[in-house]
């Protein structure tokens, strides 16, 4: 049994730079990329067209994410020359690639029963499964130290700024569209990588291998995205780790799956319905909360100017109001109603002349501006000072 879970954790190692791949497709640039089923298999009808001629694996290993790489490349270029949908761009090139992969495997099935590769190339321990699994760490490892330091390079912050707000590198002179093109060719290499891995894995390169493959992938970056909700960590480097290990637990759920007796037949039954699962249940979660979660509480908060002199000017007058946890709210008013006296209590310069401010529950309302700046941040309409509080 224990030989079991050693394999799916090799699996799951092996299409870890998969799941990476999607967690740059998704997470990083917002795209929806399909070109996944079809440049994983490519990555292995590649592995498997050069271990028969007896190619070194550590040649074919460049060869596949550079197949990969040209796959993320026509899709980019598809969908931001051709402005055409990125989902539909991924579909086209993936329905094109089986008809490649067709005909460089040259059949639907090859095996590569004892075919020398990476999983024999260097000797760690005399167990196969052993040595197997020590080196689809170290490959892991290696892999997610070079994406971590390539996200944080200024290229990578380029590629994480362009998928978060494209209009704002827009206007820094950044060329969005080639940023998604490289994008993408980087996370489909990254897919021919485990292409590539587990067609020596399981000794086999299949023409529909990769039918699906990308909900697996999928499902360990959703569960990536639920431990970094759950730990509240942010750096990209530990999403980079959450995301192997959302990999690891996908395999492991489904080798409990296998090992409980369930039919193989269902096998890829279970996995849409583990994702769905991992979908819906924080939405499901939120939507049974009854109690919404206060983030912003103003109780009767009045602001009189000049009081008790005869310029005395009442600007808020017994204001409440609650803004709960994910709210957008507009505050619309004449000149002079007291909107901005309202932000500038909220965040702190100016203090209330009556009534009470909590923020996350916690009472602000005698604090100074420096000291709430750790819950709330403004930013003002005019440019020359800096741009409505959020």
């Amino acid at each position: 049994m224990s030989q079991f879970y050693l394999t799916a954790l090799q699996l799951a190692l092996c299409l870890g730079p998969m799941a990476l791949g999607i967690f740059i497709s998704m997470k990083v640039f917002n795209i929806p990329d399909i070109t996944t089923d079809g440049s994983y298999t490519l990555g292995a009808v590649v592995t498997a067209t050069g271990l028969i001629q007896h190619w070194p694996a550590w040649v074919i290993l460049p060869a596949c994410m550079c197949a990969g790489a040209l796959a993320g490349v026509c899709t980019g270029v598809i969908h931001t020359k051709l402005k055409i949908d990125a989902l539909l761009a991924g579909i086209l090139v993936m329905t094109g690639l089986y008809s490649v992969n067709l005909i460089f495997l040259g059949r639907s099935n090859v095996p590569l029963i004892n075919q020398p590769g990476i999983f024999t190339s260097v000797t760690i321990f005399q167990n196969v499964l052993f040595n197997q699994v020590v080196i689809a760490i170290c490959i892991t490892v290696l892999l997610m130290m070079i994406l971590n330091y390539v996200l944080k390079t200024d290229f990578g912050i380029a590629m994480r700024a362009t998928g978060n707000n494209p209009v704002m590198t827009k206007s820094m002179g950044i060329n969005n569209d080639m940023i998604k093109i490289l994008g993408l060719a980087i996370a489909n290499a990254l897919t021919g990588l485990s292409g590539y891995l587990v067609a020596q894995y399981q000794n086999f390169t299949d023409i529909n291998m990769g039918i699906g493959i990308v909900i697996t992938g999928l499902g360990s970056v959703l569960i990536a995205d639920a431990l970094k909700t759950w730990m509240h960590l942010t750096s990209i480097g530990w999403q980079i780790v959450l995301v192997i290990v959302g990999s690891i637990l996908f395999q492991m759920v489904l080798a409990g799956t296998l090992a409980m007796g369930i039919d193989p037949n269902w096998l890829k039954l279970v996995t849409a319905l583990f994702v769905l699962m991992i979908v819906a249940l924080p939405r499901l979660t939120s939507a049974l909360q009854k109690v919404e979660k206060v983030m912003i509480s103003i109780r009767h908060i009045s602001k009189i100017f000049n009081q008790g002199k005869i310029n005395e000017v009442i600007a808020l007058d017994d204001i409440s109001l609650d803004i709960h946890q994910g709210e957008f709210v507009v505050i619309i008013g004449a000149n002079g109603s007291g909107k901005t006296t309202l932000m500038n209590i909220i965040e702190g310069s100016e203090l209330p002349t009556e009534g009470s401010i909590s923020i996350k529950d916690t009472e602000v309302t005698a604090l100074p501006e420096y000291k709430r700046s750790k819950w709330v941040a403004r930013v003002f309409q005019n440019p020359t000072n800096g741009t409505a509080l959020t």
